[in-house]
């Protein structure tokens, strides 16, 4: 890397890591010493040190002046790269890397796992850390055992949006130093001649002592790149770019298509070392690392990979034993994929899954010269089941049906008398009950005035506050309306029309959950409005009965739930006119004639013609006082109320 270059490098590291971080992690084994900082890199951030320490003794002794990492301007981080259907709009591209700590474009957490079971593994030395951005949520599992000679990574990333194609790539600067004549220039070659491709592992030798530090994988969507520029940019390694030798990066770089929202993927890789770069081949796929097993390479000693030599003469293979490994745990990993459906008001969440336990097995091949190679296989058993889990969705609905019965009782009658001017108060106290377990609790608050146009024309307005407090077995949810109406009153010896004209302004909130396992989030606005026309006839005092017609308009905006995206819905709006049509009957009667008559009763009944019924039960006290039961049933919803409302005369 040209001065210019690194000048530039080490500004833009002290500008990004200007804020503060968390401490990093170390992780020691007998061969591998690291570092894992907070950006979800390898090193302690910077030029601290450790970075990357190797002992090929496996005596844990590490010397911090021939850290892989730390020298000049550390150099080591990851890409996140998507790209739309047409192959060249960018979706997004984020990139985190160790001189970046404080200011990387991914911000996560980081845990130590060391010795702790973790996504059904358990591992000497292991730190999690993990990540979130608009697109996708991201986990870099960075593990190793004692007497391992690689740094195993997965990197899990599970997407909150559609991903035609996707870049990984992970690249590092590595100043292999293990001896005197060692330096920041390194020998970069793709591939080692022994039996590893290109496309799988890069490495780079330390110029004197031959040391080995690489990238490897046993990925068949991978590529490995050396780039003189130090580049960021997964496309550089995954197209294979070669500069050559010298102070240059190392990267491997993964492709995937035709990623959808929900979906989660697993990227196996791993840092290798070794006194040589056969050492470190051999050793990664013996162990296992970057998912491989005997079957993925036969790794063959040709010396140096930057000058491999013949292979020797193969010597006779006498005896093969295949044995379960050992040292190496049996993994089960299940998988889960997610279905939603909704039916009748309720979703369900099928929901299959496919455990898949992997046993390691180590394969033993003795040949004629006495020498013996060890190859690691997996053998894999697959076991499928499947459930379904379900929750009510119909929250929105129950709250209009309640909400619905008691805004009927908004319609306002205006009484007559020697006052021109009344000005009232309304105040209701309800409860509901409805199918599938909902219980709701209810208030109404809210007034208005009479004006006697005429001794037999009374008009007037009114504004009521009305919230609806829902709860079920899986869900809480309210809804807040502010009600406007305007009414008039015709009275005649024989018939009387009453008018009423209403508006109300909705405000919907849910929080619900499928089986307690899935949770979402929802709000959305509504409006709707009202025409009745209600007309008594006077057979005599007592007894009125009466006919009416309501049109109405419902509106509800549509809306995106937040939560969990296996059961998250888009919910279309609503937009529907209403016609229905009711017929009753009013009794009342007042007590102690015209000279005393301060106490009245009342009883109305109605149905409408959608089956609904409506019980009203009243008593006053000089028309002034007034207190009220109600009851109604309507659609699977019993809505119950008391009203306490005062009328003040001018």
């Amino acid at each position: 890397m040209s001065y210019t270059q690194k000048a530039l490098a080490a500004a833009s590291a002290l500008l990004m890591g200007s804020s503060a971080v968390a401490a990093p992690l170390v992780l020691e084994g007998n061969y591998v010493k690291i570092g894992v900082n907070d950006a979800g890199t390898v090193g302690s951030g910077g030029a601290t040190s450790p970075g990357i320490l190797y002992d090929s003794t496996g005596t844990s002794t590490f010397n911090p002046s021939y850290d892989y990492l730390t020298p000049g301007n550390p150099f080591e981080g990851f890409t996140v790269k998507g790209i739309d259907t047409d192959g060249t709009t960018v979706l997004f591209n984020y990139y985190n890397n160790n001189n970046s700590v404080g200011g990387a474009q991914i911000t996560g957490t980081l845990v130590d796992k060391s010795g702790v079971e973790y996504r059904g593994l358990t591992f000497d030395n292991r730190a999690v850390w993990s990540g979130s951005v608009t697109e996708f949520d991201i986990e870099h599992d960075y593990r190793f055992n004692d007497n391992q000679q690689f740094v195993d990574i997965n990197t899990r990333l599970e997407f909150k949006i559609d991903v035609p194609t996707l870049y990984f790539g992970r690249f590092t600067d590595p100043d292999a130093r293990a001896a005197a004549g060692d330096s920041s220039s390194t020998l970069n070659v793709r591939g080692y001649a022994g039996g590893v491709p290109a496309t799988n592992v890069v490495l780079s030798e330390a110029l004197a002592s031959k040391y080995a530090l690489g990238l490897f994988t046993a990925a068949t969507n991978s590529n490995t790149g050396i780039s003189a520029g130090w580049s960021t940019d997964p496309l550089t390694y995954y197209g294979g770019q070669d500069d050559g030798d010298g102070d240059y990066t190392i990267g491997m770089a993964f492709m995937f298509s035709g990623i959808n929202t929900g979906d989660i993927i697993n990227i196996q890789y791993a840092y290798i070392f070794g006194p040589s770069s056969y050492d470190a081949a051999s050793g990664a796929v013996a162990g296992g690392a970057g998912g491989s097993t005997s079957s993925s390479f036969t790794v063959s000693d040709v010396g140096s990979a930057s000058a491999p030599t013949a292979a020797p003469a193969t010597p006779t293979l006498v005896s093969t034993a295949t044995a379960p490994s050992t040292t190496l745990p049996v993994l089960t990993v299940t998988l889960t994929e997610h279905t939603a459906s909704e039916d009748s008001g309720v979703q369900t969440i099928k929901r299959d899954h496919t455990a898949n336990t992997t046993t390691p097995m180590v394969t033993t091949d003795t040949y004629s010269d006495g020498s013996t190679t060890s190859t690691l296989s997996n053998s894999v058993s697959t076991t499928r089941s499947s459930d379904s889990l379900s929750g009510r969705v119909d929250q929105h609905e129950v709250l209009d049906k309640i909400g619905g019965g008691f805004r009927g009782l908004l319609n306002h009658t205006p009484s007559s008398g020697n006052d021109k001017v009344r000005v009232f108060s309304k105040n209701y106290l309800g409860w509901s009950s409805a199918d599938n377990g909902y219980t709701g609790n209810s208030k109404i608050f809210g007034g208005g005035f009479e004006i006697d146009v005429k001794p037999t024309w009374t008009v007037g307005a009114q504004y009521n506050n009305m919230s609806v407090n829902l709860d079920g077995t899986d869900s809480t949810s309210k809804l807040h309306s502010n009600h406007y109406g305007l009414f008039s009153m015709l009275r005649g010896n024989t018939l009387s029309l009453r008018t009423n004209v209403g508006l109300s302004q909705n405000a919907y909130s849910v929080s619900r959950n499928v089986a307690g396992v899935f949770n979402n989030d929802s709000a959305t606005n509504g409006q709707e409005w009202w025409l009745n026309n209600r007309v008594y006839w006077h057979v005599n005092k007592k007894v009125t009965p009466f006919l009416g017609y309501t049109v109405g308009g419902y509106q509800r905006d549509a809306f995106s739930e937040s939560g969990s995206v296996q059961s998250a819905r888009n919910v279309a709006g609503v937009n529907k006119t209403t016609h229905t049509g009711e017929a009753g009957v009013s009794v009342a009667h007042r007590f102690g004639g015209k000279k005393n008559s301060d106490f009245g009763v009342g009883l109305e009944a109605s149905v409408n013609t959608d089956a609904d019924l409506q019980v009203v039960a009243a008593v006053d006290y000089k028309e002034t006082v007034f207190l009220e039961g109600i009851h109604q049933i309507q659609d699977g919803v019993n809505n119950s109320a008391v009203s306490a409302k005062v009328k003040f005369r001018f």
